[in-house]
């Protein structure tokens, strides 16, 4: 039998179609992951330092994933942790971070550390902070946005 054109087009069109509906199911699973995701401070990483009425230092930040799929889609920043917030355990905000990060990988019922995530605070936070004197890492409350396939998740 002879291969013709129209014999590579068909070829071609059912391994477009299979890879889209291929893809649209590993996007879906991503999206449910992403809405379970969990995440903890893991402790300060490095001494504050002080900018005027600004404070930087850096912390790290636990990603967990408690479901049986993996976390994981590499390509061209389709994940992305976009935001972080940290409360203290009153509930004020202590320090923000915009960290950007791309490329994140959770294994299933795994954790992720990530090191070093430079925030920011105010005067003001810090002093809430301090007079809490609380300087146990459980007793701050995390909240991140993190962005999949175009879609931004609050975890």
């Amino acid at each position: 039998m002879k291969i013709k054109g129209k014999h590579i087009l068909i070829a071609g069109g059912i391994t477009l179609l299979g890879a889209s509906l291929w893809g649209g199911r590993r996007a879906f699973q991503i999206k449910e992951v992403a809405q379970q995701l969990q995440i903890q401070l893991r402790g300060i990483a490095s001494l504050p330092q002080f900018f005027g009425s600004r404070i930087k230092t850096s912390v790290n930040i636990a990603l967990i994933n408690p479901t049986d799929t993996p976390f994981n889609l590499q390509s061209g920043g389709l994940v992305r942790l976009k935001q972080i917030h940290i409360y203290n355990k009153e509930g004020k905000l202590a320090a923000v971070a915009t960290p950007n990060i791309e490329g994140i990988e959770i294994p299933a019922f795994g954790e992720v550390v990530l090191k070093k995530i430079p925030v920011e605070s105010n005067i003001q936070g810090l002093l809430n902070t301090i007079l809490l004197g609380s300087t146990n890492p459980t007793d701050y409350r995390v909240e991140s946005q993190i962005e999949v396939l175009g879609q931004t998740f609050n975890i």
